[in-house]
């Protein structure tokens, strides 16, 4: 297979990682209180977090380069970001205004769409991934202007715990500094943290958004080499782009991806098929470490072998904490092992 060709065949990835004693994902209309579902005290992550723990790793550790980001600290938005990338990519646009950039920029969207897209895809590995919206405006307000929209070749679903989870009771904390800068008392706020949760995210890789089709149907040009960098990533970026205040606490626990043998095969969202179960008689409810679970892989194992036919192979992944049961892979089905 050859690592630069954009990808011809699907992926489903199953994620898990637990968090203990963290925020996995605040939400900032409730006082960045973990994310909940209150009627099954499911502990729930946004996709949007997980993307960022990936793009933060890919520019942070790796040096690649990515579209969703903020230059030297700065937010700008679409047009910004592809009037930055015009200068660098073209030597004459060092000494050109935005305003001149931006007209060559819609230019380019109307004349040579094909080739634009090619050449931004290249740039950014995020985009290839989860592709983009590219907006060019010509003005500040937001008004008229032309777009490109790629939609992402790899898709996650937002996360959720396996098990109910609680926030610590006692949230509040001090600071020694004023937040109004003058003599006095130190501010009071809210550290809200999960005490233990075992999240699980569901994900696909389509190759139907990979490629370009008719038209200006363009794929964002995901390659196997891609993929392979996105299986690396998922594990190494929580403990390493992690390492927060908030964050810290978080472990990576199992990465599975089925590659199926085409592009036309998913079989549905895996975690309905996999559970977690406590350990020493102990209740879901009293479960604060992976020392107390167990994960049960049955019937996660036996939809691998009704669907054997359909399987190229699988790329797995486990922490050497979990302990799991019921895992059996069937007979004709490549395994490939991550090591970490």
């Amino acid at each position: 297979m050859n690592n630069q060709a954009i990808i011809d065949k699907n992926s489903e990835i199953l994620f898990l990682y637990d968090a203990v004693l963290t925020n996995p994902n605040g939400d900032p209309d409730d006082e960045n209180r973990p994310r909940m579902d209150i009627v099954t005290r499911r502990n729930l992550v946004s996709d949007v977090r997980l993307k960022r723990y990936i793009r933060d790793y890919l520019s942070e550790i790796e040096g690649e380069d990515i579209f969703v980001k903020k230059p030297e600290g700065e937010t700008v938005n679409s047009t910004k970001r592809l009037i930055q990338w015009y200068r660098s990519a073209y030597p004459e646009g060092k000494d050109l205004e935005e305003k001149d950039i931006t007209k060559k920029l819609i230019e380019m969207v109307k004349s040579s769409p094909k080739e634009l897209v090619k050449a931004l895809r290249e740039s950014w590995i995020d985009i290839r991934m989860f592709g983009a919206t590219f907006t060019i405006r010509q003005s500040g307000k937001g008004e008229g202007g032309e777009g490109i929209s790629l939609t992402g070749a790899v898709q996650f679903s937002w996360g959720y715990s396996l098990n109910p989870v609680e926030i610590n009771p006692s949230a509040s904390i001090t600071s020694h500094f004023s937040s109004t800068g003058e003599e006095g008392h130190g501010s009071i706020g809210k550290d809200w943290r999960v005490l233990f949760s075992f999240l699980a995210f569901y994900g696909v890789i389509a190759a139907n958004w990979a490629k370009d089709k008719e038209g200006k149907q363009f794929g964002t040009g995901l390659t196997w080499e891609d993929v392979k960098k996105l299986d690396e990533t998922l594990i190494k970026s929580i403990p390493l782009i992690g390492a927060t205040r908030s964050k810290i606490g978080e472990t990576p626990r199992l990465l599975l991806r089925v590659q199926y043998k085409d592009d036309r095969t998913l079989l549905g969202d895996l975690r309905e098929y996999i559970k977690i179960e406590p350990k020493d008689s102990k209740s879901l409810n009293e479960v604060r470490s992976i020392n107390d679970i167990k994960l049960n892989l049955t019937e996660l194992s036996e939809l691998m072998d009704r669907n054997k036919e359909k399987i190229e192979k699988i790329i797995f992944w486990k922490h050497e904490h979990l302990f799991t049961e019921g895992w059996k892979l069937p007979e004709g089905i490549s395994v490939e092992q991550i090591t970490s």
